[in-house]
């Protein structure tokens, strides 16, 4: 049989139960819509936003981070200095956002809208201490139309 050891499966680096992965104590999330007729041109223009909230967690089984010392040596003692690379992800909010214009009947709707509009960076998955980041801001403008 193969022998276990810390930072390994759900055991922490230092030989702990790891904390949960994924498993954030607060998270939250609201947002929202709504349409105003433009009766003169015959559209309604349909703003709309939402905020999404994720706390501190790890994002992988063991728990294992790294993080810079002072004097430049990667370790896996938080109080050394700051994060490099690994499970650590901290808190974070992400902001969507959209303005589009569509007709009365609903056929024709051009949207201009953008995802993480913040530009918010944070780790999404921690896997062998490599971090995993989320996706940057994107912007896109899309026209739909029924036919």
């Amino acid at each position: 049989p193969g022998q276990g050891g810390c930072g390994q499966g759900i055991v922490d680096p230092f030989g702990n139960l790891a904390q949960p992965a994924r498993a954030p104590k607060w998270t939250g999330s609201i947002g929202g819509n709504y349409e105003i007729p433009v009766d003169a041109w015959n559209v309604k223009v349909v703003p709309a936003a939402s905020a999404q909230y994720s706390g501190y967690m790890e994002s992988a089984a063991a728990n294992v981070s790294f993080y810079r010392s002072s004097t430049g040596a990667i370790t896996i003692n938080r109080a050394d200095g700051p994060f490099v690379s690994g499970s650590q992800t901290n808190s974070a909010w992400t902001v969507n956002a959209s303005i589009g214009i569509e007709t009365m009947d609903e056929m024709t709707r051009l949207t201009v809208d953008c995802t993480n509009c913040l530009g918010e960076v944070y780790n999404v998955a921690g896997i062998s201490g490599y971090s995993f980041l989320s996706h940057p801001g994107t912007w896109s403008v899309k026209l739909k139309t029924k036919f």
